[in-house]
């Protein structure tokens, strides 16, 4: 039986609906952990689990539920990480042991800033990298794995589902959507949209659907018979549009994925389909710039963090790495501020509480019968200076340390 008392923490609430997690009040308390779930959470438990049970003095520190990055690319992450250490090598072609190694190390960098899970979308057969992985010992991160349409029928023929937890990997690797990209990106001004580009003209001035309305909506709805979500790559408004039309017309659930422009009257359409706004906050700092002058005019309902939030859209937050860093605590500092380098905020009101950012970033609740996913911060959220500077002392996946910093 594995077990471990954590005393004298100050532990995170969440609310009934799990869309926030809320500011510890009270004195701090015990948490005991066994069998990879939180056994009991009170005063004095001390005197109750047996003597030879690991005990770790918390000394007030705050514990969350452990932290999640709903979009990154996770191989491609761990070369980037590579490159930056050692640029010679970035050349160098690897074979799979080599980048499993990569991603080890990427893994142990996560769990240094709390992150317990990841959804990794790399365009690769992620099921049989994972469970290649994961059979080596890799046993840092849960990952949930999508599926692009090419390697759509392995899926279909194992009989997977979203949300099945493979047999033979302890847990830790579970199925998760069917990855459609329906359009482009801002940089490149292909992200489709109602109105054209600035100085563009022609068939693409307004972007680019990259699947055909009809196409999407029937791979969905195959999706959908199979027992599969969906994660939609929806950047532009219209994209945004054509994928909740598609959602609707083939009954399937699951997410947009950026969702970076969205048309006012679809925000609630979210919502009525159950649809979940998979948002990456730091691409709000790295392209407010580039927003301002290719959607001039428009930025008011750019990045809507708030807007989303406010009409009652499950937001989820992510980093999509490489493209910005996989830390979760960037993601939400972007989310909080909309502020980055001592710039003034941009579109301030689209900024959402540290309470929605923080539900925004987790799976779990630090409450008796839930999984012991735990992250110890040296620094309580609630007054930190600046959320990018967090540190966390602790990380722990199923009542395990992944990280403990010395």
């Amino acid at each position: 039986m594995d077990e471990l008392l954590l005393t004298r923490a100050r532990i995170a609430g969440t609310s009934p609906d799990g869309a926030r997690v809320t500011r510890p009040h009270g004195e701090p308390l015990d948490l005991h952990v066994r069998d990879g779930k939180i056994a009991a959470i009170g005063p004095g438990l001390d005197a109750t689990v047996r003597p030879e049970v690991e005990r770790v003095d918390l000394e007030g520190r705050v514990v969350l539920p452990g932290l999640w990055d709903a979009h990154v690319h996770l191989a491609e992450w761990a070369l980037t990480l590579r490159e930056h250490a050692d640029p010679a090598d970035a050349a160098v072609s690897l074979g799979p042991e080599a980048l499993d190694a990569l991603i080890a190390e990427a893994a142990q960098a996560a769990a240094s800033r709390g992150v317990v899970g990841v959804v990794d979308f790399d365009i690769a057969d992620n099921l049989t990298a994972w469970r290649r992985r994961i059979a080596a010992g890799h046993r840092r991160l849960r990952v949930e794995v999508a599926v692009w349409p090419g390697h759509l029928d392995r899926v279909v023929a194992e009989e997977l589902h979203s949300g099945d937890v493979l047999v033979g990997t302890d847990g830790l690797l579970t199925m998760g959507s069917l990855k459609i990209v329906a359009d482009g990106t801002l940089n490149s001004r292909t992200a489709y949209c109602f109105d054209p580009y600035p100085g563009l003209d022609g068939d693409n001035a307004r972007g680019v659907l990259s699947v055909a309305p009809g196409e999407l909506w029937l791979l969905m709805a195959h999706a959908h018979r199979k027992g599969l979500r969906c994660a939609i790559h929806a950047i532009g408004d219209a994209a945004t549009a054509v994928a909740l039309d598609a959602f609707e017309a083939s009954g399937a659930r699951g997410s947009i994925e950026h969702a970076q422009l969205v048309d006012p009257d679809d925000i609630r359409r979210f919502v009525d389909l159950g649809i979940v706004a998979s948002v990456q906050p730091e691409h709000a700092m790295d392209d407010r710039d580039k927003a301002d002058e290719a959607w001039a005019g428009r930025t008011d309902r750019a990045f809507a963090f708030a807007s989303l939030a406010a009409a009652g859209v499950r937001l989820a937050l992510g980093s999509d790495a490489p493209i910005a860093p996989l830390d979760p605590w960037a993601a939400i500092a972007a989310a909080v501020t909309r502020a980055r380098d001592g710039r003034e905020p941009w579109h301030p009101e689209q900024r959402v509480d540290l309470e929605t950012a923080l539900g925004a970033s987790v799976r779990s609740r630090v409450e008796p019968g839930h999984v012991a996913d735990l992250a110890v911060l040296d620094i309580d959220p609630w007054v930190a200076a600046d959320l990018r500077d967090m540190t966390v002392a602790a990380t722990l996946l199923g009542g395990r340390w992944t990280w403990q910093a010395s």
